[in-house]
């Protein structure tokens, strides 16, 4: 239960999220932070909080290799030594035919955005913004008519993404974090 929104906009990436945690029938705002630096990435996540805790705190990204593509260093540098991490950590699920990890996150990296699936594939959305979480088709729908705006900041979208996911879902709850990384 969360929403974790990001944009692409002139070479950056912007990501916001919200302060929800639920469990059984309860939700409670808490001060972890859901978006957050490490080193040259944004991070956003949704589902496990010790998943994000781990990406926050204990993850150390490898370097990128020269001549390696961005996305080839994602598949492959990116998402082992994150796989390592959560298999050392305790947080990786084994599942019929492989591995999982219950959270799907966001990252921002060189002025784009990836997706970490709970399967650990990395996407990359067509659309010059994302979202993730129990919120994210409300923010997804606001990010679709707000995409035409060049003039309004990208915090002023992923604010208005954010507000309208918590208007219409019961798993997102303001304070909003949003946070911006340059290329």
């Amino acid at each position: 239960m969360t929403c974790i929104v990001a944009i692409e906009q002139d070479g950056a990436v912007w990501m916001g999220g919200d302060s929800a945690a639920s469990r059984d029938n309860e939700i409670v705002r808490r001060a972890n932070e859901k978006v957050f630096f490490n080193e040259d990435f944004l991070i956003g996540y949704s589902g496990s909080f010790r998943v994000g805790q781990l990406l926050q705190y204990a993850f150390h990204v490898p370097k990128q290799s020269f001549g390696q593509t961005d996305m080839e260093y994602m598949v492959v540098d990116f998402v082992d030594a994150l796989r390592h991490l959560m298999r050392d950590k305790g947080t990786l699920m084994k599942e019929e035919e492989g591995e999982a990890h219950d959270a799907e996150v966001l990252v921002g990296y060189k002025g784009k955005i990836y997706v970490i699936e709970s399967d650990f594939h990395i996407g990359r959305p067509i659309t010059p913004y994302a979202a993730c979480g129990s919120g994210a088709p409300y923010a997804l729908g606001a990010l679709h008519v707000l995409a035409d705006d060049q003039k309004m900041p990208p915090k002023e979208k992923i604010e208005k993404a954010l507000s309208a996911s918590a208007e219409y879902s019961t798993g997102v709850a303001s304070p909003f974090i949003i946070m911006g990384l340059p290329q």
